[in-house]
């Protein structure tokens, strides 16, 4: 037998199942091979989609950013460390541009590139800006108009400047990308629009001061000759035309002064004068002056005041008065019949102390659908029913921008037909007794001793009016129509007090007053009160600013003139008689 065939079934049996064994592991380890095929397979194919979908997203993107940088209206440019162009929005590219410079620009170092384009010193002024920024990491911020090197009109830019980027990643290692932002808003349009308004309102301005001295001119010769008239001995007849004339003449100065005031406000220059004054005294020239109004229309004024109201208080006297006449004013002119209720309170709203003035009519009253015009300007209401009320319709639209002023609020509430009650409400602080001979009320009656004054004033009747006036005071006025000869009265006699008007012809007041002033000695110190028909806002720290002492406005009143005189008079030259 051979060495084969000595070979035992149980050997082959044992050979055929490690031949099996193998062919399954072989099987397994096929599988297995064929399993991590399909998952690279899988993950080639992963890659793919996602390298495709990261290409679409950045293709969308990149659109996006096209679309952002084409259609922002407002030039922004991106620089990079260097200055030089990164990305630019086609406004910049179409509106600042000159168009020899328009095309591929990226890249482009921006100043260079606006070298071409506009006026050396605002190219100076950007790169100064730019260095900044990209060096320092400043903002900043230029503004003003622009010209270009080609034929275009200079505009009006307000650039900023932005650092952008950081100079260093957050591990300190890697250095990430730095720059600049540029956005640019071309505010010309807003520029010459404000240039027009301010023009149009000095246009304004100066119509108001022209018509505030036309008007008042003639009217201080017709108040002052009214008032000379009414002091004189006249018969019935002659009194009451004269008390016509004045009451006309307050009409109209009321309508020139509401249109004034409201011009101020409207132009933001109306100034509050702060100051400590007599309340209560302030209060009985109301009660005085309409009650007697309130007679002869045979209506009953009722007037309380409260045990809280301090005699000196601290606020401005002059609109809290003008507030109060106003209201108590159209109070008179609405109430046909019964009653007008005055009362004055104080009280603590635990914040500050405030003044609150009621006041009550039984008049017309005031329709609902009225009630929320009743604070706008230029509206009358009910205007056929009122028909023979005078007024602007400005009154009370200017007391309530004057309360707000103060700080306070006027309230209002009405019944049609049956009466309106009108709540003033005003803050204030406690005032000091003031007993200065300056603050002349009606009852304060002086004459003056040897008060050497001169008036200048160019119309002949305007001198009229300031001797008759100054007159009741025992002045007698060295009189001169002309500038030049108020120089020359100057630089002989010694005045206690000039009057000087404003506008004359060749030599205007402010001009005269330079030249006395320049005289020196006396004269460098002597009181020069300004005589203006011109009214309107500023006219006051005008006169200061140009050597004048005080200011009285035309047309000349007594009270006025006797605040002028007694303020500024030697003491010893006032004789006071109660």
């Amino acid at each position: 037998m051979t060495e084969h065939e000595n070979v035992t079934i149980e050997q082959l049996q044992e050979v055929v199942h490690d031949l099996k064994r193998e062919n399954s592991r072989l099987n397994r380890e096929l599988r297995a091979s064929k399993r991590r095929i399909d998952n690279i397979d899988k993950t080639i194919n992963a890659r793919e989609v996602f390298t495709n979908t990261l290409k679409a997203s950045e293709a969308k993107q990149k659109s996006y950013i096209k679309l952002l940088l084409q259609n922002c209206p407002s030039p922004i440019i991106l620089l990079d460390e260097r200055a030089n162009i990164v990305l630019y929005t086609t406004a910049f590219h179409d509106d600042v541009l000159s168009s020899g410079y328009r095309g591929f620009i990226d890249g482009k170092n921006i100043i260079e590139l606006l070298d071409n384009n506009i006026s050396i010193k605002a190219v100076n002024r950007f790169d100064v800006a730019i260095m900044d920024v990209l060096t320092k990491r400043e903002t900043h911020n230029l503004q003003g108009w622009v010209e270009f090197n080609d034929d275009r009109a200079p505009e009006y830019y307000s650039i900023d400047i932005l650092p952008v980027g950081n100079d260093h990643s957050d591990d300190d290692e890697i250095t990430t990308e730095s720059g600049a932002l540029i956005i640019i808003n071309n505010l010309t349009d807003l520029v010459n629009e404000k240039e027009n308004a301010e023009h149009a309102n000095r246009a304004k301005s100066d119509f108001l001061a022209t018509m505030s001295h036309e008007i008042r001119t003639p009217m201080n010769a017709i108040v002052g000759m009214a008032e000379m008239m009414r002091r004189s001995n006249l018969d019935d007849s002659q009194t009451k035309y004269i008390a016509d004339i004045s009451k006309a003449s307050t009409n109209l100065l009321s309508i020139i002064n509401d249109i004034l005031d409201f011009s101020k406000i409207e132009a933001g220059k109306l100034e509050l004068l702060v100051v400590s004054f007599n309340l209560h005294a302030l209060l009985d020239n109301l009660r005085s002056m309409f009650s007697h109004m309130f007679k002869i229309k045979n209506i009953d004024f009722i007037f309380e005041i409260s045990d809280t109201i301090p005699e000196h208080v601290l606020t401005d006297e002059k609109r809290l008065n003008q507030i109060l006449t106003n209201i108590l004013s159209n109070a008179l002119k609405y109430t046909n019949t019964g009653s007008v209720t005055f009362s004055a309170d104080a009280y603590n709203d635990g914040s500050q102390d405030v003044l609150v003035f009621n006041i009550h009519d039984t008049g017309i009253g005031i329709k609902e659908e009225d009630k929320e015009k009743l604070f706008m300007p230029f509206e009358q209401l009910d205007s056929r029913k009122n028909k023979n009320v005078i007024g602007t319709g400005l009154g009370l639209a200017i007391c309530n921008e004057l309360a707000h002023m103060l700080g306070g609020e006027i309230l209002m509430s009405s019944v049609y037909g049956k009466g309106s009650t009108f709540t003033v409400e005003v803050p204030y602080r406690i005032g000091v007794a003031d007993n200065e001979i300056s603050k002349i009320h009606g009852a304060l009656e002086f004459k003056t001793a040897d008060a050497r004054v001169l008036v200048v004033d160019d119309i002949d009747i305007n001198l009229d009016v300031a001797e008759a006036l100054l007159g009741i005071f025992g002045v007698n006025p060295e009189l001169t129509s002309c500038g030049q000869d108020a120089i020359n009265l100057a630089t002989k006699n010694q005045y206690d007090i000039i009057f000087m008007d404003h506008m004359m012809p060749e030599m205007d007041g402010i001009v005269a007053t330079k030249h006395i002033r320049d005289l020196g000695g006396y004269n460098a110190n002597v009181p020069i009160v300004a005589l203006t028909a011109n009214a309107i806002s500023g006219m006051r720290e005008m006169f200061l600013d140009n050597g004048f002492t005080d200011f009285v406005a035309k047309p000349l009143e007594v009270d006025e003139l006797a605040r002028a005189l007694t303020t500024w008079l030697p003491a010893e030259k006032i004789l006071k008689v109660v």
